[in-house]
């Protein structure tokens, strides 16, 4: 493990691959045709954000006795090994009942939403404990490497595709186990919090309240985009085209970050603005099925998640909350967000 000290930032790269196979590559179309495949994709969306949710502001709200469970590598393990098992359950649910309305199905969709938890506020403990600059470029380089999975899944035959669907949550789980220093920080953010007056601590509580509503706003006005704008036809070609634009602009901030000393998050913020000014643009002045305007939609909507988790690793620096509050509470908006704005495309 002392050989490879970066592959701990795989544990986001192999989660995020496993978001853009799951829904964005046709896997669930090899085990069930037609409007089939569409209901479990929407099954599995909104049963696994909702587990998924929960059990992230969970995390959040006992951070304390979560950070000792986080640390174990048993319980990384486990929930690795949790949602894998769930990708297969809904395999077999699909299969069996040619739908995600079943049970099985169902049940699979929950294991993943609760085992990812673990591994995306994990993911979130590892990126904080590093500089920003060192965060934003192992995001970008996670955002590229997972566009690549992608691109193997849609590109290689569907056993494997699947079977590479399956794994990626236990592969995220794995690159856990070489981090071996957050733990040294948590005692660290417990003396900061000690030390913090009530009114600073009001203060804090209510910024970071309206941080979590424009992330959920934002969220949900670009994943409404992306879903309305599309059918089933058109998802993968849009999906396609948006995942390749990502995985060249994420190339880009890789050598544009390495080059700097430190980053600075206001730099980034007004570009982002108004890229999300013009992808709400496009998305009201265009015909449903769009195949461009989605693509821009699924690029914009790739790019705010980076942002939003570069950003997440600079709050979670501060004196104020712990990695855990923040990847957990930031995340399970996040997760909202996107599946208001799903239920509202849909």
């Amino acid at each position: 493990m002392r050989a490879w000290p970066a592959a701990k930032y795989l544990t986001y790269c192999f989660w995020r691959s496993w978001i853009l196979v799951v829904y964005t590559a046709p896997i669930w179309s090899y085990v069930a045709n037609g409007t089939g495949s569409a209901s479990c994709s929407f099954s599995m969306y909104a049963w696994s954000t909702v587990a998924f949710a929960l059990v992230a502001a969970l995390l959040a709200l006992f951070h304390e006795k979560a950070s000792l469970v986080l640390a174990r590598k048993g319980v990384m393990c486990l929930a690795g090994v949790i949602s894998s098992v769930g990708m297969l359950m809904e395999y077999a649910g699909a299969f069996l009942f040619f739908d995600g309305a079943n049970l099985l199905f169902v049940s699979g969709a929950l294991l993943t939403g609760v085992g990812t938890a673990f591994i995306a506020v994990r993911a979130g403990q590892i990126y904080a404990a590093t500089r920003p600059v060192v965060a934003v470029t192992n995001t970008a380089l996670s955002e590229l490497a997972s566009g690549l999975v992608f691109f193997f899944v849609v590109g290689t035959v569907p056993q494997i595709a699947l079977l590479v669907a399956a794994l990626l949550p236990l592969a995220a789980a794995l690159m856990t186990l070489f981090e071996s220093d957050a733990d040294a920080t948590r005692g660290l953010v417990r003396r900061r919090a000690a030390d913090i007056d009530a009114a600073t601590r009001r203060a804090s509580v209510f910024a970071f309240a309206r941080f979590l509503v424009v992330v959920f706003l934002l969220t949900a006005n670009l994943s409404k985009g992306a879903f309305a704008l599309q059918d089933a036809e058109a998802s993968l070609a849009s999906g396609t085209i948006g995942v390749s634009l990502v995985i060249l602009v994420s190339f880009v901030l890789v050598l544009v970050s390495s080059l700097l000393k430190s980053f600075d998050f206001g730099v980034a913020y007004y570009p982002l603005v108004l890229m999300l000014v013009l992808a709400v643009v496009v998305v009201f002045s265009s015909d449903a099925g769009n195949m461009a305007a989605a693509a821009v939609i699924v690029l914009v909507y790739c790019l705010f998640s980076l942002f939003m988790w570069c950003l997440l690793t600079y709050l979670a620096r501060s004196d104020y909350w712990s990695s855990i509050q923040v990847f957990g509470y930031g995340r399970s908006v996040f997760a909202l967000g996107s599946l208001a704005g799903l239920v509202v495309g849909q």
